[in-house]
């Protein structure tokens, strides 16, 4: 995901709204990507959280499941029950959150 704050002037600490468009998915400017991702991270108080938890970083109805190694992480479907991998070279790691 690559943010663009010359387009949706994003400040810092700034809460939005669910479903606002926050950027535009890529793989421009990787080395050896190959398809679109996205690298999660989040701060709290200032400090850098593992994205693994605790407490569990969960989005929508994903829940991140870290391995404490960077690139090893999965993403799970509490509603599906489906579980991708960061980097798995597979056609069905397509993320996707569900209508309203």
């Amino acid at each position: 995901m690559h943010l663009l704050p010359e387009k949706y002037k994003l400040r810092v600490g700034q809460q939005v709204d669910y479903g606002e468009r926050l950027g535009r998915p890529s793989c421009e400017g990787a080395f050896e990507s190959t398809g679109t991702h996205l690298h999660l991270a989040r701060k709290y108080n200032g400090e850098w959280m593992p994205a693994s938890g605790p407490p569990t970083f969960s989005l929508g109805d994903w829940d991140v499941i870290g391995e404490h190694r960077p690139y090893r992480g999965k993403l799970y479907n509490r509603n599906s029950g489906i579980t991708v991998e960061a980097c798995a070279c597979v056609n069905d790691n397509q993320i996707s959150k569900p209508p309203k």
